[in-house]
This record gives C-alpha cells, structure tokens and sequence, in this order.
C-alpha cells in the first residue's frame, strides 16, 4: 500500500493535492476509491476559489469603470451648459437658445441653459430682468426656474423681473400664455396681466397691468403723463439700477410729466430741476433729492 501511495504522490503536480495525501500516511487503510474521492474534493474547493478570485478581479474592474464613467459624466454635463452674466451696466444683451428662443437680458442677470435641449423639455434657470420670445413647440414646454417661482409656457412673449433676495418677483405677459407658481400659488396668465409673486409669503396676485413703464428697461423709452413723483422714482430706481433719496417728502406730492428715449440719468435730473426746482447730488449709486 505504501508503494501505492508513493506512485500517486509522483502523479500530481500540484502541492496542494501532495499535502493532502501526504496525510494519508497518517490514517488508516483506505480503498483507492476513497482517496479519489478527497483527491476530487481538493480539487473542486480550489477551483472553487480560483473562481471566487477571477470573479472579484472582474467586479472591481467594473467598479472602477463605473467611477470613471461617472466621472466623465459630470465634467461633460457640467461643460454642456452655458451661463451669460450681465454686468452693472444698462446694456440690455441678447442670447439666442437652441431653439431659437430668444432672450433680452436687464442688467445684473444670470441665464443657465444647455447648448443642446432635450427631447421632452426645455429647461432654464434664471434669476435677474428679462423679456422671452419663447418658439412654440407643443412637444417641448418651455420651463423657467427662477429663485422663488416657476415659468412653463409651450411660446409666448413676456417679461420677467426675479433678482435673488428682493421682496417679489413679477411677469408681465404680454402675448400667448403661462403658468406661474410658488411653492404655495399657481396660476394662469392671459395677455396684458402682470403677476407679483411675494417671496416671503410665496404667494401670487395678478391684475390687469396699467403700468406703461413695465418694460421701459427694453423700449429704452420712459413716459410719465401727470404722475406723482413717487411713482416717477420708483421707476427711475428701476430704469437706472440706482437709489433715489427724498430728503424732503412734501416733494412726493409734485406731479411730472415727460417723454424720454434712451436717456441718460443725468438729462432726467436736469429735466426735473428744471421743470420742479429739485436740486440733487449723485454719491455712486445713491441719488439724494431736495429743494
């Protein structure tokens, strides 16, 4: 029996098999059967690993591909959106959207959209003033988020005023339609409404809109027939992106008229002083107004 067993420690090749007989010598006499049957038990265990081993070698392959790949995906989505900022400046700027959208930027307004829109939407984030000429497309609604309310329209042109951290934010539509809402408010507007979305409450008011200066920032045109003055500062505040101090309020009482085309704030102040005897003083973005 001992030169059986020799003769098959010649046979294998392998130091796992050699251990295992190797205990053989050991034990007590056993038929040959019994020892292929350990030998193919060996056998079926390291294959066993051998398989665990090459199957947790492919699984962190496709682990580390996943990452790669989510890698690159943000990058690449990240570089497939483009953001136009206007500066403090009063030069309205165009941008045209991939779908021929086009947009009127105010001054001190950001735009995000991607260089390519999707099949299902058209999406874009906004905050600032501005005037959509939205392409109609029925399969594509267009969507508007700005910092406390949403726009969704299919094509339609209106105004839209929504600076982060002001008190409201408001639409003005002037053709077609859209569908204004706050986290608590939504609603319809049809042409000629204005809609105020009040950012603290989130609530959304429309009326009819009598302001003729609700879009003087994009006309480039100023028209003020019998107003008070204070409505006239209200809207220079607006127009100019600059503060107007009354130090005497009885001032507020006066009533302005005129018609100004691309003015420059200076002519208006001119105009003013000489009409209502104002005097004023210009400190950087502050206009301080008296007798």
């Amino acid at each position: 029996m001992a030169q059986d067993k020799n003769k098959l420690k010649e046979t294998l090749f392998t130091d796992d098999l050699s251990s295992m007989l190797d205990s053989i010598d050991d034990c007590e006499v056993i038929g040959e059967d019994e020892v292929w049957k350990n030998i193919n038990i060996g056998i079926s265990k390291r294959d066993h690993m051998r398989q665990r081993f090459a199957l947790s070698r492919v699984a962190a392959a496709v682990i580390l591909l996943i990452g790669l790949t989510y890698g690159y995906y943000n990058v690449w989505n990240a570089e497939d959106y483009i953001t136009i900022v206007t500066a403090e400046l009063n030069q309205p700027k165009q941008v045209i959207l991939p779908d021929g959208t086009e947009v009127l930027l105010s001054r001190n307004s950001q735009l995000t959209y991607p260089k390519v829109f999707g099949k299902d939407s058209r999406h874009v984030e906004f905050e600032g003033m501005a005037y959509f000429s939205v392409c109609k497309d029925a399969e594509r609604p267009f969507t508007i988020d700005a910092p406390q309310s949403k726009v969704k329209v299919l094509g339609t042109s209106f105004s839209m005023t929504a600076y982060r951290g002001e008190l409201s934010e408001e639409v003005f539509l002037e053709e077609g339609s859209v569908a204004l809402s706050s986290r608590k408010s939504e609603l319809v507007l049809v042409p000629g409404e204005i809609a105020t979305v009040n950012t603290s409450s989130k609530t959304i008011v429309k009326k009819v809109n009598i302001n003729r200066n609700v879009n003087a920032w994009k006309t480039r045109q100023l028209l003020f027939d019998n107003d008070p003055l204070d409505y006239v500062f209200v809207e220079l505040e607006k127009y100019y992106g600059k503060r107007f101090i009354v130090e005497d309020r009885s001032l507020l009482d006066l009533r302005f008229n005129g018609r100004f085309n691309d003015a420059s704030e200076e002519d208006i102040l001119q105009v003013l002083n000489y009409t209502l005897g104002i005097s004023y003083v210009v400190n950087d973005n502050n206009i301080l107004l008296k007798k």
